[in-house]
């Protein structure tokens, strides 16, 4: 398995951890793709292991500030609900 993940690889990542239960098993997601379901175990962990890499943490994740969490707090008052009062 090559050292950088493809726009392939990827999705099937993404396209399992989307899923539960059976639907998410290996085989299941094997047949979607069309790989072998050893292959989608690799794929996962190939992923699990590149999110976890501090160097995309850093690129990818982004904290809010003080600002940032009160213009979320104002937009969730503004935004109607519409399956219910929220909890919390």
């Amino acid at each position: 398995m090559s050292s950088t993940l493809s726009a392939s690889q990827l999705a099937i990542a993404l396209y399992r951890f989307g899923h539960f239960g059976n639907a998410a098993s290996a085989l299941k997601v094997a047949l979607w793709a069309g790989i072998g379901y050893g292959t989608v175990d690799r794929i996962t962990k190939c992923v699990m292991v590149a999110i976890c890499r501090e160097e995309f943490r850093h690129a990818a994740l982004h904290w809010p500030d003080g600002r940032e969490k009160e213009a979320a707090k104002e937009w969730v008052k503004r935004t109607p609900v519409s399956h219910g009062e929220m909890d919390g």
